[in-house]
This record gives C-alpha cells, sequence and structure tokens, in this order.
C-alpha cells in the first residue's frame, strides 16, 4: 500500500475503533459489516460515511468514484426503511426499484457528477438530486419500468419527463446536460 494511503488510514484510525470498515464488493448487493485488516487491502482510497442508522462512521475502501460510492451507499441504507417510514403508510422501497436505481447509477459511474442528495420518496420511491452551477437535476424512481426526472435552471423547470429503467443513453444525457448544459 502506498504511504498516502497509509497516511489516510492512520488519521482515520482513532475513529475505526468504534467504526465498520466495508469493502467496495460488499456494495455491489448490500451493506455488510466485514472485518477487514487495512494495511493488507491493495491501493484504494478511503471513503468516510455516516451510517444513518447508528452512531458509528462508516470506512469504505474504493477504486470507484467518490460520488458513486457515496450515492449507492446511501441507496442501500434507503434499503431498510420500515413499513409506513414517513407516518403517511409509505412501504418499504422494493427491490425493483432499488434495482433500477442502482442500475442507473451504474450507467453514469465513468461520468464526472457531483454527488446526488439521495431521498426516500412518499409513496415508495427514490430521488436522486444532482446541483451543478445553476442547472439541477431530479430524478425519482416510483414506477418499475420507469425513471422520471426534471430539468431545472436558476431553480425554474424548463423540462419535465420519464424514459424506460433500461434506457441508459437517456440517463447519460440527463448527466451530460446537468455537467454541460447540452
Amino acid at each position: 500500500m502506498p504511504d498516502k494511503d497509509i497516511g489516510i488510514l492512520e488519521q482515520c484510525a482513532p475513529a475505526v475503533g468504534t467504526s465498520t470498515l466495508v469493502h467496495e464488493a460488499i456494495l455491489s448487493d448490500y451493506i455488510e459489516s466485514v472485518d477487514i485488516e487495512p494495511r493488507k487491502q491493495p491501493s484504494h482510497q478511503w471513503i468516510q460515511l455516516e451510517d444513518l442508522t447508528s452512531d458509528q462512521n462508516v470506512f469504505i475502501a474504493t477504486n470507484q468514484p467518490t460520488w458513486l460510492i457515496m450515492a449507492k451507499y446511501y441507496l442501500r441504507q434507503l434499503a431498510n426503511l420500515p413499513e409506513d417510514w414517513d407516518s403517511y403508510g409509505s412501504p418499504p422501497l422494493t427491490y425493483v426499484l432499488l434495482n433500477n436505481a442502482q442500475d442507473f447509477l451504474d450507467s453514469i459511474e465513468f461520468e464526472n457528477v457531483p454527488s446526488p442528495f439521495v431521498a426516500p420518496v412518499s409513496g415508495g420511491g427514490i430521488q436522486f438530486e444532482w446541483r451543478n452551477e445553476d442547472r439541477d437535476l431530479e430524478v425519482d424512481f416510483v414506477e418499475p419500468l420507469r425513471v422520471g426526472y426534471l430539468k431545472l435552471i436558476k431553480n425554474e423547470p424548463i423540462e419535465e419527463g420519464d424514459f424506460s429503467s433500461q434506457d441508459y443513453d437517456s440517463a447519460l444525457k440527463l448527466i451530460r446536460w446537468l455537467n454541460l448544459g447540452e
């Protein structure tokens, strides 16, 4: 492990005793706590995230973009929402919607985007929200086969629509609009 990686890990070491280390491979299907010997891991960047269900922090070793790991991690945290999580009778998030949201993130993995805000939507949906300069993009997963979106410039809606959850070209076009305004 390069010295800079060891240095980053040593900076985090005081908190590791009350935290969990999670390896990126675990994130592909679900989040699970595992014991990892940090100095024996390959060269990765370490990301510290707040566990939304406890007072602990989570450290993740990854070679994926930070924004992607953060989004996937918080998406998986939403998978634990119980029935009536919003006190309005919303159901827990379905596997299909969680999978569609993760597939969307995977389809834009190589794009340079800011980390999205990841939130549950009343009724059992998921929403990603991005902001880049004066452009905002909201992407939601409410129906099993559709992805909804809303583009805003200076907080004014300019386009709303939806597309198939398997239409990865449309996902890339949305993210390129967010980044470049195209």
